[in-house]
């Protein structure tokens, strides 16, 4: 039987990459918070006005943070299947798919009970269910299917924009067309883009019943939510691929040795400067056709070619900085607080919808669509600094994350010591 890594055993920079990466996935996550939902993909709903300071901010987040932060949290995701399937029995093997059945009880939970509609825990346990059978791929033909995936994301996307834009057309020949045969199939296509509206450019009473019912009894939120989720569920096979494009990449990065650091300054370097020049490039044109073209749907993020580039890029970034800062021994009191995040993933993860559901639901102060951007920022640094601290006061005291606790005793099916002293 096989026993979890102790502390000893983990690897700093896997820690640090997944703390920066799970502070900085709330840099998205609080718009569908704080906002209502379709601000997430539709800015205009929110952002009236070019060159605000709510502006800017959305601005520079799109460039820098958007995709990559989830991206990155992915890639760490596949790595992880790697390191807990090395090594041992076939016997064991069934941990990985025992501990994966809990993650999706986890992700149940915040997604239902917590009323996190973007919560991103069952799509994990879906896929690595999926790709805990690559496991024993060499990292060169897993970087292979990477590749192969990130071409038919691409093509994907591109596919997406020309479905809706003909179903538009659609719509639009339905309902201005004076002739009295329209085909079912129109009427279906029609019918799409409507459902499609909704979620992109809600009408002023649309919106204001999202907000009512968000703003409303646990039970009224609950019901909104759960309807909101399980449009993300049946679009699983879609957005699937998001997740997998990453993942694969992490599984192959990690046995190539190049995610935790087993390559030379000078590799981490190149790689950090070739893969921001793509992700800067990338996300800048893109950032400018979207405003340009007035927040048009088909420069949407959503439906860009070039998107998986943009998050590819930024996320290559911020690991090959992130390995160079750990080898050049350099900040090593902001490591130590990114490592303590990052070692209670799952537990901040969650609390990120506990105090998000607090703040904006009707369960506490209803606070949905209360706040511009640039105060959502704020609290968004306000939890941070809690979590933080949280998370070093709390592994100074225990062994590891509650949440990681449970979760350890779930999986091995039995009771490990939680405080780090050892009863008399």
């Amino acid at each position: 039987m096989q026993f979890p890594v102790t502390e000893s055993q983990r690897i700093e920079v896997l820690d640090v990459i997944r703390g920066f990466s799970l502070l900085g996935i709330l840099l998205l996550n609080i718009i569908a918070f704080g906002l209502v939902s379709q601000s997430y993909i539709n800015p205009s709903l929110d952002l009236p006005d070019l060159f605000t300071i709510d502006w800017v901010i959305w601005g520079a987040i799109e460039v820098t943070a958007e995709g990559a932060m989830r991206g990155m949290f992915s890639v760490l995701f596949g790595a992880g299947i790697v390191m807990f399937c090395a090594n041992k029995t076939q016997a064991d093997q069934k941990l990985f798919l025992r501990r994966n059945f809990f993650l999706l009880c986890f992700g149940i939970v915040d997604a239902y009970f917590l009323l996190w509609y973007g919560d991103i825990l069952i799509t994990y346990a879906v896929a690595g269910y999926i790709l805990y059978y690559l496991r024993n791929l060499t990292g060169k033909t897993l970087l292979q299917i990477s590749i192969a995936i990130l071409c038919f994301t691409t093509f994907l996307n591109y596919l997406g924009k020309e479905v809706i834009t003909y179903s538009k057309d659609a719509y639009i020949e339905v309902n201005t067309s004076e002739q009295t045969e329209i085909t079912e199939e129109k009427i279906i296509w029609a019918e799409a883009w409507d459902e499609f509206r909704v979620n992109y450019q809600p009408n002023e009473a649309e919106i204001n019943s999202e907000i009512s019912q968000r703003r409303g009894t646990y039970a009224e939120a609950f019901e909104w939510n759960a309807e909101r989720k399980n449009i993300v569920i049946y679009s699983l096979p879609y957005y699937l691929w998001d997740i997998f494009l990453m993942m694969v990449l992490g599984m192959a990065l990690f046995k190539l040795g190049i995610l935790q650091g087993e390559r030379n300054l000078s590799f981490y370097k190149k790689l950090a400067g070739v893969s921001f020049t793509i992700g800067l490039s990338v996300n800048f044109i893109e950032l400018y056709l979207f405003t340009s073209s007035g927040f048009d749907y088909r420069y949407s993020r959503v439906f860009l070619s070039s998107y998986d580039f943009g998050r590819l890029g930024m996320a290559m970034g911020y690991i090959s900085v992130l390995n160079i800062v750990i080898k050049a021994d350099v900040f090593k009191a902001v490591r130590l607080k990114l490592q303590n995040v990052g070692r209670m993933a799952l537990t901040n993860y969650i609390l990120h919808s506990i105090i998000c559901m607090v703040l904006f639901t009707g369960v506490g102060f209803g606070l949905v669509n209360e706040l511009s951007r640039a105060n959502l920022y704020i609290v968004v640094l306000a939890i941070w600094i809690f979590q933080i601290y949280f998370s070093g006061f709390w592994l100074n005291r225990y062994q590891v994350g509650p949440l990681e606790w449970l979760w350890r005793n779930m999986t091995y099916k039995r009771t490990f010591q939680l405080s780090r002293s050892v009863d008399s």
